[in-house]
């Protein structure tokens, strides 16, 4: 059969810090030499690897990527998609949301990312290149708007074998 692959190898998490008003959205940096977004300012995204769960990965990314430590975490029930140039397939990408605590540390150096910013919340829209992830911002931004998140897209975190607070 021929046509385009469509490849589900991806997760992408909203990593949010309550602050005295609403909430900051914490951006990375790719770096310069990136081969998928060079210089681009995101979200948390990283690779499932064999065996792993969706949640086992955004834990694991997380902290991989900014030794932060996530003290909740929500499926959003939404995806981003995209066509990716170098595998050359079409991805599609869960999205979830991980709550840290307030004033956590400054984030972990990691070799994919050449820094990293904290945004308020109702900010963020602007710093978020695709359309697909401003869509996404909006429905989080309803959600929180609303005064909560309901409880049953709350994730079991207890279960991952990766370390939580």
């Amino acid at each position: 059969m021929s046509g385009l692959p469509v490849k589900f190898e991806l997760i992408a998490c909203f990593v949010l810090s309550k602050v005295e008003a609403g909430y900051s959205l914490l951006f990375l940096t790719r770096t310069p030499a990136d081969s998928h977004a060079p210089g681009t300012a995101q979200i948390v995204y990283g690779h499932i690897e064999n065996g792993e769960s969706a949640e086992d990965t955004v834990l694991r990314e997380i902290t991989e990527e900014t030794g932060l430590i996530v003290a909740s975490l929500y499926s959003l029930n939404e995806t981003f998609s995209f066509y990716d140039k170098i595998s050359r397939c079409m991805q599609i990408v869960p999205v979830f949301i991980a709550f840290v605590n307030e004033n956590e540390p400054a984030v972990g150096n990691c070799a994919e990312h050449s820094g990293y910013e904290w945004i308020r919340l109702e900010d963020a829209h602007q710093h978020l290149p695709w359309q697909a992830q401003q869509r996404v911002l909006d429905v989080l931004t309803d959600l929180l708007d609303s005064g909560c998140i309901p409880e049953r897209m709350r994730l079991d975190i207890t279960q991952s074998g990766i370390v939580t607070e």
